[in-house]
C-alpha cells in the first residue's frame, strides 16, 4: 500500500494508534527513521512554524473569538512540500 493510501485511511475517527503506526511507516518510507532524534525534533519544529506562518497569514495575525475560521488553505503549507496532497475534506 502507498503512502498516500495509508494516508486516506485516516479520519476524524482514527486512533492514536492509526496514527502512531502511520506516522511510523512514513518515516521509514522518507528514510527518516534512521536520523538521530535532535534532527528530527528539528525538522518538526520547522513543520510547525510553516505551519504557524499560514495561520498568521490567514488570519492577518490576529485570531478573532467571534469568527470561526478554514484553516484548510494552511494544510497545504503543512502537507505539500513533503509530497502529500492536502485533503479536500472541511
Amino acid at each position: 500500500m502507498s503512502l498516500k493510501e495509508k494516508l486516506e485511511l485516516l479520519n476524524d475517527q482514527s486512533s492514536i494508534t492509526e496514527i502512531q503506526n502511520y506516522i511510523e511507516y512514513m518515516k521509514k518510507d522518507r528514510g527518516f527513521d534512521t536520523i538521530p532524534i535532535e534532527r528530527e525534533f528539528m525538522l518538526m519544529t520547522e513543520e510547525v512554524g510553516e505551519l504557524a506562518k499560514a495561520i498568521r497569514k490567514e488570519t492577518n495575525g490576529y485570531l478573532d473569538p467571534a469568527r470561526t475560521y478554514d484553516f484548510h488553505s494552511c494544510e497545504a503549507s503543512l502537507v505539500s512540500p513533503v509530497g502529500i496532497e492536502p485533503t479536500t475534506n472541511p
